[in-house]
């Protein structure tokens, strides 16, 4: 049994805070801006984990199996969130309907990471196999930089001369774009076991280009004048600045978990509870922030302007946010239940 990383979840728990925050409708002009590092950082653990999942598996040759079964492992629950988000959406489960949104990814607008996660976990082992060659040749470090390069032409190539469905930024591009080199760049880190070195310099560097980064995207800039800041195809500033939050995670968090106690285990174990269940939050969180909005945030809003009382209006949101990243979970724990006791009624003699 492989022990499981907790700085891992940490992570992946602030990613997808920093997700939901980004697409709450109570928008801070401060506050949201500071989010946009969540989906880099997102492909970044998705590369490192990967590189982990693989390194166990050590396959010597592409493994269909291996692939087949880690997409109908996200498939699964992607067609289950498509199918409850498309029957609030209408009112009823149109097959037509289902298929379409289920096919080009867009039951939900976020939907169509599902898309750009599916083609990272097609090549992931060609990645792994790129790197594993590079390890273990003499200049490791000078092909893994080559690699980079390579990686690069092929974005380039893949987002100039290639398209895949009328979907948002990179998701219309074969290989997701930029995501493409994020998630090598998560498992480069993972093969050189760059976290375990001493993390002063990685964290100093990480510091100064997060800090770097988050003055221009406060002042909505681009780094070094290349034009707007942009989200959704990312152009500079974001893959630095979810880099750099990534290196920050990858340094800190480990040291953190070796020489903190109960009480810090205590105060991130919210973080840890998200990152464990970032897939289903991912999922369902815009659809509850709908119905939240509609029937909980809506009414008590109107109550605090009629009460004259702006303090509950803040109370609110909070309120909102917190529900919109734990009722995904507390679903998916419902159907779970639900489909374990369905499958215990149906194994069970009365029913034969």
């Amino acid at each position: 049994m492989v022990k499981r990383e907790r700085w891992i979840d940490y992570t992946k728990g602030l990613a997808m805070i920093a997700v939901v925050v980004d697409h709450y409708p109570y928008r801070n002009p401060m506050l949201q801006p500071v989010m946009y590092f969540s989906v880099v950082l997102f492909f970044l653990m998705a590369g490192y984990n990967s590189y982990s999942s693989l390194e166990r598996r050590q396959p010597e040759h592409y493994d269909w199996g291996y692939t087949g079964k880690h997409c109908w492992k996200l498939a699964k629950p992607y067609l289950l969130a498509s199918a409850v988000v498309v029957l609030y959406a209408h009112g009823v489960l149109d097959l037509g309907t289902y298929g379409r949104a289920v096919l080009t990814f867009s039951a939900s607008a976020p939907f169509y990471f599902v898309l750009i996660f599916l083609q990272m976990i097609l090549v992931s082992q060609l990645l792994y196999f790129m790197i594993k060659r590079s390890k273990a040749g003499a200049h490791p470090l000078l092909l893994q930089g080559a690699m980079l390069l390579l990686l690069l032409v092929v974005v380039w190539f893949t987002q100039q001369y290639t398209h895949l469905f009328d979907l948002h930024g990179t998701a219309k591009n074969l290989l997701g774009g930029f995501y493409l080199l994020m998630f090598f760049i998560g498992m480069l880190w993972n093969a050189d076991h760059l976290q375990k070195r001493s993390p002063i310099l990685p964290a100093c560097i990480a510091a100064v280009v997060f800090l770097a980064c988050l003055y221009f995207i406060l002042q909505q800039q681009e780094l070094f004048g290349m034009g707007p800041l942009s989200k959704s195809p990312p152009k500079l500033t974001l893959p630095l600045y979810g880099l750099a939050v990534f290196m920050l995670c990858a340094t800190l968090l480990p040291r953190l978990e070796k020489k903190g106690g109960r009480v810090l285990f205590t105060i991130l174990s919210p973080l840890e509870w998200c990152g464990k269940y970032s897939l289903q939050i991912f999922l369902y969180h815009l659809l509850f922030i709908d119905l939240i909005s509609l029937y909980v945030l809506e009414p008590l809003f109107a109550l605090s302007l009629v009460s004259g009382t702006p303090w509950l209006s803040l109370l609110v949101r909070l309120a909102g946010l917190l529900l919109s990243i734990a009722l995904p979970v507390v679903f998916t724990f419902l159907y779970r239940y639900g489909k374990g006791k369905l499958v215990q009624w149906w194994k069970s003699p009365g029913t034969a």
